[in-house]
């Protein structure tokens, strides 16, 4: 009878004040470490869990500059459970921005990765991807300038700028539209409306979060439309309703 050898898996947290801000070097580094698996999760203070695979500079890069101060989890599995939580405290290091002395053996012992590892270590540790919790976010967008056209943004573009958020993550459910105004996050869309200053020549940002972002160029030009004269378009049908623009 066969037996399953056990799989481990070790997390550690961190809050560094001055994080590593160089994605290339950090993937360089963690894709030398061939003894363990390595996942890693940074709660951006604004789109909450961002998960990334450390050992690819451009899943790193989706994180954006870290912030001081904001949680970053690394997870290590393998079968070597004093190496996964070594290599878990040393990623922390790395991400805190220090330079800790990587033993040989993370470079040397390749993990023999194993079918579909569990989540979670060999006494059901919790993980990112956990069942019963939200999904994580991959990553985000560079953020897209939109240009107000009309006299000023009232709250009919707010309505179309609404209608069609709604209905780009209705059809893409892991996808989530982040709007921003002079540099601050707006969860409230009408507060542009409100403010009463957002008027012709004024640009509205907006960013994507989630993993396999698509139809950005769609959505921003449909962003572009409803900040026109043009809004009424997207205000059609019954309210609520989704729009099938994309």
């Amino acid at each position: 009878m066969n037996t399953i050898a056990p799989w481990y898996r070790e997390t550690v947290s961190c809050n560094p004040a001055s994080p590593s801000r160089d994605a290339g070097a950090l993937a360089a580094e963690f894709a030398r470490w061939k003894a363990v698996s390595l996942e890693a999760v940074y709660h951006h203070p604004e789109l909450g869990a961002l998960e990334a695979d450390p050992c690819s500079r451009e899943s790193l890069s989706a994180w954006g500059p870290l912030r001081s101060r904001e949680l970053i989890v690394v997870y290590a599995s393998g079968p070597d459970r004093a190496l996964c939580r070594k290599a878990a405290a040393l990623a922390a290091a790395l991400f805190e921005g220090r330079r800790p002395a990587v033993p040989p053996a993370l470079y040397e012992t390749a993990v023999q990765c194993r079918p579909n590892p569990p989540r979670g270590d060999a006494a059901g540790g919790k993980g990112p991807g956990k069942r019963g919790q939200a999904p994580l976010l991959s990553g985000i967008s560079p953020l897209c300038a939109v240009p107000v056209t009309n006299e000023l943004f009232h709250n009919g573009n707010v309505e179309a700028w609404k209608r069609v958020i709604a209905s780009y993550e209705a059809r893409y459910p892991r996808l989530k539209v982040c709007v921003y105004y002079e540099g601050e996050r707006i969860t409230n869309l009408n507060a542009l409306f409100q403010w009463g200053k957002v008027k012709h020549g004024h640009v509205i940002q907006f960013a994507v979060a989630g993993s396999r972002i698509q139809a950005l160029s769609r959505l921003r030009r449909f962003l572009a439309e409803a900040a026109s004269p043009r809004f009424n378009a997207f205000l059609q049908g019954l309210a609520g309703s989704q729009l099938d623009i994309f």
